[in-house]
């Protein structure tokens, strides 16, 4: 299994759709089609996907079994929104951390690539996702992003699979 990530500087929401998209192809060697709630899949393969971008990326992985995966800047973390999404667990660690900011943008590309992983998005609460206690979800920092993973399989480390694309 590997995750990609290609840094970008696209300000506009189509053209990083379209970016996305065209890179994926390019990677894969497949496209991409959206089942009715949404989540992109593979046609006619066993193969599961998931893609993100953001202004200053695009992060997409292909793996075995179902993932998910998330990239966004630091920031335009607003810790405003921690009361919201966050579980009393991260609460807590925001507490005691000094910046914020990258905490909160770490537990939210998590939590966004766990609603990824069960196919559920943003129908599920945030706040229920406690990143935390679940051992399937890593959280890579590249520069002023951070990538969040959400595996179904314990065998997957970041450590073994790197960035294809920097």
């Amino acid at each position: 299994m590997k995750y990609y990530f290609y840094k970008c500087n696209e300000t506009e929401l189509e053209k990083q759709r379209a970016s996305a998209r065209c890179l994926f192809r390019k990677i894969a060697g497949a496209d991409y089609i959206k089942d009715e709630r949404g989540k992109p899949f593979i046609p006619d393969s066993n193969q599961h996907m998931s893609i993100s971008h953001c202004r200053a990326g695009i992060a997409f992985i292909i793996a075995a079994e179902p993932v998910g995966i998330d990239v966004e800047e630091i920031s335009r973390m607003d810790i405003k929104i921690a009361r919201r999404i966050c579980t009393q667990n991260e609460i807590k660690l925001l507490e005691n951390t000094k910046n914020k900011q990258e905490m909160l943008c770490r537990f939210w590309v998590l939590k966004e690539a766990y609603s990824k992983l069960t196919g559920k998005g943003f129908a599920e609460k945030f706040n229920t996702i406690d990143t935390v206690k679940n051992k399937n979800l890593y959280a890579i920092r590249r520069g002023e992003v951070y990538i969040g993973i959400a595996t179904s399989s314990s065998n997957f480390r970041p450590a073994d699979s790197s960035p294809s694309l920097l």
